[in-house]
């Protein structure tokens, strides 16, 4: 079943974020939150220039204008609350106050944007399961002969779940490493553009790292989804039969099918995060990497060219480290999203799937029967080729009882279910009065 929208995971992606449109009042506060979160993140770390400086009775850094415009926004900030041509210890005291300052606002952001996320994260998973639940509803009994009932409900419940953590978490900490990347690297820049050039030496790598990896990780989740939807549909299929079971001593049987089933979503599953593990330790390889090409570099600024003060090189340092946890969550994200992707597929296959029962315009409503039903030349098939049921004849007047006799798929369910049409006739009509 094809997924409506623009071709491709980007038609895909753009479905997805739809779901965020009817609460976009609150994802708004929650990318305000963000932002706010992001720009002190980062000063809170520029905020250790000064306190360097005073504790060490160093001077602004010489030589270079970043540091000036450092400066410039420290006087705007700091020096308003803060004397720091004072008495060191009282300066420090002040800087140590107006940091935890600081700190105290980042952690009032920070509080809104989780609780937003969850809000909307709990909106979008109601809405989607109640659109899902509401369109399976109005497919007809094809649909239900086609899929199995476990496959429905892990759907329902397991894929929907996927998906909400796609929806929201997740791209919400993806719009949120934007943000904190933003704002580090706006920080460095101001202290150091050369430093932060070399900074991105690395980065590059990082973010294509784990492109090829991508189709097998989609594939191999696509599995571990299906395989789900099997032993859940087991599982019910097993417990609404569970005196078949009993009465035909089929225990040791259905024991071994669950067995191998389990066993195969236990092999699948390990697969499959086997190479998503791959992402922690190489995403930290590369940040090391990038670490040390800045003290490397950042050493030669301050000790041979002089272009950079020491408390200047820490702070950007410790910037470093807030530009690099974003983007090790970037150069993941597309591994950690396959899950919620393929959910997502799954999840649309059923709201793409159209009810094949549906009445012509204009179609009247049966007021009142009053006579006999008549079928007329009736032929039905599930399958093209294979007849259920060919030239089919039958009145049966109002008031009387009929029975049908015959063995089992000689089609007598499937006669019953023609006149309350939950499939449509092939071939001939059904009268009504």
């Amino acid at each position: 079943m094809a997924v409506r929208g623009p071709s491709g995971d980007a038609g895909l992606y753009l479905r997805i974020v739809s779901y965020l449109k009817p609460h976009g009042g609150a994802f708004a506060v929650a990318v305000v939150a963000m932002v706010g979160f992001a720009a002190l993140n980062a000063f809170s770390f520029v905020l250790l220039i000064p306190f360097l400086e005073t504790l060490f009775g160093t001077g602004a850094g010489a030589g270079e204008q970043a540091s000036g415009a450092i400066d410039g926004l420290l006087q705007q900030t700091l020096g308003r609350f803060v004397d720091t041509s004072g008495p060191p210890q009282d300066a420090i005291v002040g800087i140590i106050v107006f940091i935890l300052v600081v700190y105290l606002l980042k952690n009032v952001f920070d509080f809104v944007r989780a609780y937003m996320v969850a809000w909307i994260e709990q909106a979008v998973t109601r809405d989607l399961r109640n659109e899902v639940y509401e369109h399976v509803l109005e497919l007809d009994l094809g649909f239900f002969g086609r899929t199995r009932m476990g496959q429905i409900v892990s759907r329902l419940t397991h894929d929907v779940e996927l998906l909400k953590s796609l929806v929201t978490r997740e791209l919400t900490r993806l719009v949120s490493s934007v943000f904190e990347f933003a704002a580090a690297v706006v920080a460095m820049v101001l202290i150091s553009w050369k430093l932060t050039l070399a900074a991105f030496v690395v980065i590059p790598g990082t973010m294509l790292m784990w492109g090829p990896m991508l189709k097998r990780l989609k594939r191999g989740d696509r599995r571990v989804l299906d395989l789900a939807g099997e032993v859940n549909s087991h599982l019910q299929e097993t417990l609404t039969g569970i005196r078949l079971v009993k009465t035909s001593g089929a225990e040791r049987h259905e024991r071994g099918r669950f067995r191998d089933l389990t066993d195969r979503y236990f092999r699948t599953f390990l697969r499959t995060e086997r190479l998503r593990a791959l992402a922690p330790p190489l995403t930290e390889i590369m940040a090391a990497i990038g670490t040390v090409v800045l003290l490397w570099y950042g050493s030669q600024l301050v000790l041979v060219q002089g272009e950079l003060s020491g408390p200047d090189f820490i702070g950007l340092l410790s910037l470093s480290m807030v530009l690099y946890a974003p983007v090790k969550f970037v150069s993941k994200f597309p591994a950690l999203v396959q899950p919620g992707l393929v959910a997502a597929e799954r999840v649309f296959e059923f709201l793409d799937s159209p009810p094949e029962i549906r009445s012509r315009d204009g179609a009247g409503t049966l007021a009142e029967f009053s006579d006999r039903i008549r079928f007329e030349g009736v032929g039905f098939s599930y399958e093209d080729g294979r007849p259920v049921l060919q030239d089919i004849d039958l009145e049966v007047d109002r008031g009387t009882v009929l029975a049908l006799v015959g063995p089992s798929g000689a089609g007598k369910s499937t006669l019953v279910d023609l006149l309350g049409r939950f499939q449509d006739v092939g071939e001939g009509r059904i009268t009504l009065d």
